[in-house]
């Protein structure tokens, strides 16, 4: 687990958090708002971040990409020695269940290298990202987080990282979220090749719904609730009707691009 501190040309603070190293070449992982510092833009040329680690090292490290709906950064330490750095194993949050430990690491309030335990609280909540897109298949856990773990791990039992921790409701106790690892194994790819990622765009909104009993007859649907589709380009009959076969539960899946795999 690393400090993550960001600095202008100036060398003055301009944002602070956690990240964690996930492969032995040195690539970081932490979230967008802690790279972005509360701007708008990506990070600029003149504007350096650094990796400090619980040993004392610290290493500069350069800025790959980031995606603002989810909530995630991807940082490179360049120059790194073979097993300079003991990467985080990666675990999948598909497998996790409420009540499972789950354990924070990060920089609270500038404590650095803090750790707090408590439970998997709920899966499949959906987050708010600053961009006004829900980040899906969020993480609740009671593990204490505060500003500064921003970026950091949430471990399972095993020592496999299973979210980056990401908010926590203010005024609240206890109702700490983090982005699944899921979820980021899907954004990092696209962060390495890109820079960004590349989403479609099918020109229909939509929410959950509980359909009427004569529509789930009428369409031969395997379930009562679908996405409602709430407007739409000209699109055609078919392609509403494909958004309601049973596959497709969230709208939070129109944003994919074909041939992902969704559901």
């Amino acid at each position: 687990m690393a400090a993550v501190r960001l600095q202008d040309a100036a060398g003055r603070a301009q944002g602070a958090g956690s990240g964690f190293v996930f492969t032995q070449d040195g690539y970081l992982l932490t979230n967008s708002h802690v790279v972005r510092a509360g701007r708008p833009e990506p990070p600029g040329p003149g504007r350096r971040a650094s990796a400090s680690f619980s040993d004392g090292r610290e290493f500069a490290a350069r800025w790959v990409g980031d995606d603002p709906h989810t909530d995630l950064a991807l940082l490179h330490i360049d120059g790194l020695s073979q097993g300079a750095l003991s990467p985080a194993a990666l675990g999948s949050s598909a497998t996790v269940r409420r009540g499972e430990i789950a354990v924070a690491i990060g920089n609270p309030l500038g404590y650095e290298h803090t750790v707090t335990a408590g439970i998997v609280s709920a899966m499949g909540r959906s987050m708010r990202a600053s961009t006004g897109r829900l980040i899906p298949d969020v993480i609740q856990t009671d593990a204490a987080l505060n500003p500064g773990n921003s970026g950091g791990p949430l471990l399972n039992s095993r020592a496999e990282v299973i979210g980056v921790n990401t908010a926590i409701i203010a005024g609240a106790q206890a109702i700490c979220f983090a982005v699944a690892i899921d979820t980021a194994a899907w954004v990092i790819p696209q962060l390495m090749r890109h820079g960004r990622v590349r989403r479609g765009y099918l020109g229909v909104a939509g929410s959950t719904t509980a359909l009427d009993r004569r529509i789930v007859v009428a369409l031969g649907l395997q379930q009562q609730h679908a996405v409602r589709v709430l407007g739409a380009e000209r699109i055609g009959r078919d392609g509403v009707l494909q958004l309601l076969r049973p596959g497709v539960r969230e709208p939070l899946y129109l944003a994919t691009r074909p041939t992902e795999a969704v559901g």
